[in-house]
């Protein structure tokens, strides 16, 4: 009985006591399922292609938020072999964020262009822009409610979001559908032109778990609708708000891993 009392606690601490009205109240509350400072994750991406074959990578990826308010966020590939060692770096600025990658086989670190931003990271189906959509880190651009839209029986927050014109965006919108119960993305659409997604990623409500005052999806599937095929994002682990070396977020550095 103790221990069903305090889930109940915790779950109204973690829900909404209102309606949310307003896009930045709705988006204010989804961020609140971010770490406040740091996160470290590892996970595994399985893509799957148009027939049928199908690869598995094994990453970690740092983020780190600034006193400013900016982010920072490295990702490093641990398998398989011929990737180990790759590396990609974003820093956020004002205007145009900063990408570098890193690839052992070139042995240098090659700065990103804007208009590179929609490719495919290491083969898969999430590009850098769609990891900026996971970590919730997409800032500049217009922010509008939709109607509320009923899935799985209950009605979920219709949130649209237009990229601002400096980001250099592979897409005009992006489109989230949100559970007002733990402000978790259930799904999100990217729409590159006209009214059909290019993409769309998803959650399994099941696999969003309370982590002390956050809901933590676990597990996303990334489909590319026009190429038929799909990537699963594993999160195996995730650990908040602890210190993590400068070096990490370096471009001369950064490669070099934890």
């Amino acid at each position: 009985m103790r221990e069903r009392i305090v889930a109940l606690l915790l779950l109204l601490a973690t829900t909404p006591a209102v309606a949310l009205d307003k896009a930045e109240d709705i988006r204010a509350c989804a961020r609140k399922n971010f770490p406040a400072t740091s996160s470290t994750q590892t996970f595994r991406l399985t893509t799957i292609g148009r027939d049928g074959a199908e690869r598995t990578l094994h990453a970690t990826g740092f983020w780190m938020r600034d006193s400013d308010g900016k982010t920072k966020a490295m990702l490093y590939v641990n398998q398989p072999s011929d990737l180990r060692g790759s590396s990609y770096l974003m820093l956020e600025k004002s205007t145009r964020d900063d990408l570098f990658m890193y690839l052992p086989a070139l042995n240098r670190v090659r700065r990103i262009q804007g208009n590179q931003t929609s490719d495919p990271l290491w083969g898969t189906d999430f590009s850098y822009e769609d990891i900026k959509q996971v970590q919730g880190i997409f800032d500049s651009g217009k922010l509008t409610r939709e109607a509320d839209v009923e899935a799985g029986g209950k009605k979920l927050y219709v949130l649209s979001f237009v990229p601002d014109k400096a980001e250099e965006s592979a897409y005009q919108r992006i489109v989230s559908r949100i559970d007002p119960d733990s402000c978790a993305a259930l799904q999100t659409e990217f729409f590159r032109t006209g009214e059909v997604p290019h993409k769309r990623l998803t959650v399994d409500p099941k696999e969003i778990r309370q982590e002390g005052k956050r809901w933590v999806a676990h597990v996303y599937e990334m489909r590319d609708l026009h190429n038929e095929t799909r990537t699963t994002l594993h999160f195996e682990k995730i650990s908040a708000d602890e210190d993590l070396p400068g070096r990490l977020f370096n471009p001369q550095t950064f490669y070099l891993g934890r």
